[in-house]
């Protein structure tokens, strides 16, 4: 019988994204973003195939971790979450 997946957290995690978007550090992740720049959908997609929590996630905004760094890079046009985080702030802004 195969392990369930716990995706409460996640649904927390990602629900910041959506419910403040003018006090939000980062804004929403577009689909069309998503579609252009990575193998996924959405950035639910995304983090819930990384296998990391988000917690985790949450904790490499101040550390690299290396293993999250080649999933990145393995998943998406850019060398590391902080060039996705960059041009994600750029598109935004347009």
């Amino acid at each position: 019988m195969p392990a369930e997946f716990d995706n409460s957290g996640l649904k927390k995690f990602l629900k910041k994204f959506e419910d403040k978007p003018e006090t939000q550090a980062i804004p929403p992740c577009t689909p069309e973003f998503m579609q252009r720049f990575t193998d996924y959908d959405s950035l639910k997609e995304l983090v819930i195939a990384s296998r990391f929590t988000p917690k985790q996630i949450q904790g490499f905004q101040n550390t690299i971790n290396a293993e999250w760094e080649q999933f990145i890079k393995n998943h998406t046009r850019f060398d590391s979450w902080q060039g996705f985080i960059e041009r994600w702030a750029t598109e935004h802004l347009r």
